[in-house]
């Protein structure tokens, strides 16, 4: 029997309904229906991209937050950190004003991603400098109170979509990494870095 007699047996409002959806199926596999989640994460993409993305019109390919961390960090300043510090914190203001839900999927885009940790090794660079902080009171090094309010806003941030034990394992990189730190106690050592600030007196 031909595949077109097989078909004639059957009413043909139910082989049109049969196909229609079958085509329907197809469309929903392939093309999923976005969530409220997608549509965050497509619109953080959006307004974030003309900074964490590489520029493809630039011979080096470097995104302009490549550009401006690379300017902070051999300033070690304030001006030299402002655009980057601005862009970050629009960054977490994003993040803030999604979903609860939604933000550990815009924090898993890998530029995201790797942009908010790389500013978080960096913020704590800055504060202790090319040696260790004379006392704990020098432990925010230049940063005002603006900064390490962004600062902790970036940590409580990170905690929540990365983990505390994430969090943790940069605390004890930063023990083997800042400079001068190996030759101190480790309890000196945490009480001269960033990361050991109160946070609650900067909310």
């Amino acid at each position: 029997m031909s595949l077109d007699n097989f078909i004639a047996k059957f009413p043909r409002g139910l082989v049109a309904f049969v196909v229609i959806s079958i085509g329907i199926l197809f469309i929903v596999l392939n093309d999923p229906p976005k969530t409220l989640c997608d549509a965050e994460v497509e619109i953080f993409k959006k307004d974030h991209r003309h900074f964490l993305a590489p520029n493809a019109k630039s011979t080096q390919k470097l995104s302009q937050f490549t550009i401006q961390k690379e300017t902070c960090k051999r300033a070690n300043g304030p001006g030299g950190c402002y655009e980057l510090f601005t862009q970050i914190r629009k960054i977490i203001d994003s993040i803030e004003g999604a979903p609860n839900d939604c933000r550990k999927s815009i924090g898993e885009i890998p530029l995201v991603k790797s942009a908010l940790w790389q500013t978080a090794r960096l913020f704590v660079h800055l504060a202790w400098g090319g040696q260790p902080p004379s006392s704990a009171y020098e432990k925010v090094g230049w940063l005002d109170y603006s900064d390490i309010h962004l600062f902790c806003r970036l940590q409580d941030r990170m905690k929540e979509i990365y983990g505390a034990n994430s969090w943790g394992s940069l605390q004890e990189e930063m023990f083997s990494q800042l400079p001068g730190v190996t030759g101190l106690q480790r309890d000196k050592a945490w009480s001269l870095m960033l990361m050991s600030v109160k946070c609650n007196q900067y909310q």
